[in-house]
């Protein structure tokens, strides 16, 4: 199936009627993988999807918005990243639920 974002997968090893979903998104510079590292400690019957961010950094790294710094070392975010983000992770457990 593809969806709007990359993800990783665990599906549960305990199947019921309804298993619970834990979705994992990575922090900034990372990726998918980071937190889905984890996967195997969380209880058996969740289905497990970690999302990729979807602006690319370089070299393996993904942020949901930059993160900026200014001359003077003041930090400030991209809102508009954030909000694009925002709506496609919206958009993203739209399509896991369908």
């Amino acid at each position: 199936m593809n969806l709007s974002l990359h993800h990783l997968v665990r599906e549960p090893k305990i199947k019921q009627e309804k298993n619970p979903l834990l979705l994992l998104f990575h922090g900034y510079g990372s990726n998918e993988e980071d937190l889905f590292s984890f996967a195997s400690e969380l209880p058996e019957e969740y289905y497990v999807i970690s999302a990729r961010a979807p602006f690319d950094l370089m070299y393996g790294s993904y942020a949901w918005y930059a993160i900026n710094f200014d001359a003077d070392e003041n930090k400030f975010s991209d809102i508009g990243q954030a909000r694009a983000s925002r709506d496609i992770i919206a958009g993203f457990i739209d399509e896991l639920v369908a």
